[in-house]
């Protein structure tokens, strides 16, 4: 009936909007920390509008509630606390909350928790009492959720028994960056400059621990998603399992 058309109008705009909130902050984040990296303005809106309106932010995360748009904004305010470390070591007490809810939020994202988690135990230890703490606090309430609704600490969804070396992993692999309807380099060309980015950093030697274990997660997010069976994810338009790391790349 139009009455039901009408409110299926109304809902699927309202959640577009609030997604487009999560990818907006997102890229606000993103311009603080790439601004203060580059020490320039204009470069550092030039980066983030192209993270913002020439990736899946603007083509997936900002058309509907996926998750990926509250996961992007959780790891890069992680991310700040984090690229802000060495100058101001007690923002890392605060990193550990919203980056345990990013894998709330979305079960790869674990990869990321692990991964800043070691690198908080080796570089910054001084602050891994206040960042672990943040850690547990989320994630005891998730698992208290998790107990009440389905009866068991993580439901399926989490369960690390969904990704595997699967018969297709490495078309999968090569999919995921090249294949014309979800490769990462087809639809989002400009990230290639990542690379370029990292290559040039080893060569003069300027290649940070952040930037070593950010280069660790993307890469190991690669594997993850193309462990997964249905690696294209679904009806979506792009490289829709890419979206959750591209704050990672633009840094």
């Amino acid at each position: 009936s139009y009455e039901q058309e009408l409110k299926r109008s109304i809902r699927t705009k309202f959640a577009s909007r609030i997604a487009s909130v999560f990818v907006a902050l997102t890229a606000a984040l993103l311009f603080l920390i790439v601004e203060r990296r580059l020490s320039s303005v204009w470069l550092g809106l030039v980066v983030v509008a192209a993270f913002a309106f020439g990736t899946s932010a603007w083509s997936t995360a900002s058309r509907g509630l996926w998750q990926h748009g509250p996961s992007m904004l959780m790891l890069t305010a992680a991310l700040y606390c984090f690229a802000r470390a060495d100058e101001k070591p007690r923002l890392l007490r605060w990193a550990g909350v919203p980056l345990a809810l990013a894998y709330v939020v979305r079960p790869t994202n674990a990869i990321a928790v692990v991964v800043l988690s070691a690198l908080v135990l080796w570089r910054y230890r001084r602050e891994a009492v206040g960042y672990f703490a943040g850690l547990v606090v989320v994630g005891a309430a998730f698992i208290v959720f998790n107990v009440a609704m389905y009866g068991a600490a993580l439901p399926n969804y989490y369960s690390a028994g969904r990704l595997g070396l699967h018969a297709h992993f490495f078309e999968a692999l090569a999919g995921d960056l090249v294949s014309p309807a979800r490769g990462l380099l087809v639809f989002s060309p400009v990230v290639v400059f990542a690379g370029v980015g990292v290559a040039v950093a080893v060569r003069r030697r300027q290649l940070g621990a952040l930037d070593g274990a950010l280069v660790l997660i993307v890469a190991l997010h690669w594997v993850a998603i193309s462990s997964y069976f249905h690696w294209w994810g679904g009806h979506s338009y792009g490289p829709r399992f890419f979206t959750d790391v591209l704050p990672f790349l633009f840094y």
